[in-house]
């Protein structure tokens, strides 16, 4: 730990330690000095004490099977992708034309379709959502609801 985020960090265990002596059978001194033990110990960050309910789970062998904070930035890390990463890994549609075989769900790509294709797919699909090719996470995606008697326009 930093020097410059020790005080933060000794200041809101001091605050959790009081707050949660008053909630549990712990003392405020056994709950503060758990918290910075787990610190030291595990990495700890202390949303992941008061998450993972360690307070109540004193078992050192099941809080060493825990990935905390720490281990999470690095795992995120290693697991995703560089930037210089070849683009079917964060273009939706090249992902989908290169793996379509293993694409268990209709996908359709306004760009390659027709007319009839879209309507094709509306006929056979009354609510269905729409991605944008190159956002993440859960952005731009919309929820559409086709409306039979609007099908045309």
């Amino acid at each position: 730990m930093q020097l410059a985020n020790a005080w933060p960090f000794f200041k809101s265990a001091w605050l959790a330690a009081k707050k949660q002596a008053l909630l549990t059978d712990r003392s405020f001194l056994s709950l503060f000095t758990d918290i910075v033990r787990c610190k030291f110990k595990y990495g700890t960050a202390l949303s992941d004490y008061l998450l993972f309910n360690f307070m109540e789970f004193r078992d050192p062998k099941m809080r060493e099977e825990y990935i905390f904070a720490k281990d999470w930035m690095q795992l995120v890390h290693n697991l995703n992708p560089p930037n210089d990463t070849p683009g079917f890994i964060t273009d939706k549609v090249l992902a989908y034309k290169r793996f379509k075989k293993y694409f268990y769900r209709d996908v359709l790509v306004i760009a390659d379709s027709s007319d009839d294709d879209i309507c094709a797919f509306c006929d056979k699909h009354s609510t269905f959502y729409a991605k944008r090719a190159l956002s993440y996470a859960g952005r731009d995606v919309e929820k559409i609801k086709v409306d039979p008697d609007d099908i045309d326009q």
